[in-house]
């Protein structure tokens, strides 16, 4: 459907050829077959008992096991703007640090907006991020359901808001929650413009620390590999 929708509305200079097409499939194919498993599965893997120790022993005493449809995406919403201040500093980071930098340029590297795309990491990027997520989450004793329905969000909006495809950010909406505009903004080749929006999924923290972009259009390259 994303295929469709970007070869149908998205930009004619963004739109993939077959080779890149199938270039990107490796990356999403890393992601369903081996990260995805993994994260999705913390709590049943081999590293498993860890995460459990952590969840169960908090000092916070914290429990976010709703009962309930509403109570579940409260604290699933609750969860992901918490989750997202260690992701917005290793972000940052990354882009301040030339070591980390070279690491996190796999993504940058990109020219061309797609759904497909947000699955281009550097392995040490993607076990480093998500960790920093998944560590919270322990910390704040989420059940199995916040976690499932928290990666099911996090995988969805990264796949707008990297995608080819003439959406618009949402007043309010934008305000807490990364849109695609947004996020097209921090993938430019502008330093100026590359150097905020941290946040791909959360954008308050942004607004908190500062480095918030609102300009309408990103200068994200046209040619080149």
């Amino acid at each position: 459907l994303f295929v469709w929708a970007e070869r149908r509305f998205g930009r004619d200079d963004w739109k993939l050829k077959p080779s890149e097409l199938a270039e990107d499939g490796v990356w999403v194919a890393m992601g369903a077959f081996l990260w995805g498993p993994l994260i999705s599965g913390l709590y049943r893997t081999p590293i498993s008992e860890g995460f459990r120790a952590i969840r169960d022993r908090t000092l916070l005493e914290i429990s976010l096991e709703p009962t309930t449809v509403l109570g579940l995406f409260g604290a699933v919403i609750f969860i992901r703007v918490v989750r997202a201040l260690p992701y917005y500093w290793l972000h940052r980071v990354q882009h301040e640090s030339v070591f980390w930098w070279r690491i996190h340029a796999t993504h940058h590297h990109i020219t061309k907006m797609s759904f497909l795309r947000g699955g281009r990491t550097h392995p040490f990027e993607y076990f480093a991020l998500s960790m920093g997520g998944l560590m919270v989450m322990a910390f704040m004793g989420a059940s199995d359901e916040v976690v499932a329905v928290s990666a099911a969000f996090g995988m969805w909006n990264g796949k707008f808001n990297h995608s080819n495809l003439p959406l618009k950010s949402l007043p309010v909406y934008d305000w807490v929650f990364a849109t695609a505009p947004q996020h097209h903004v921090h993938h430019s080749h502008d330093m100026r413009q590359s150097n905020s929006n941290y946040g791909c999924s959360i954008i308050l923290w942004d607004r908190v620390f500062g480095t918030y972009c609102g300009d309408e259009t990103s200068e994200v390259k046209k040619t080149g590999a």
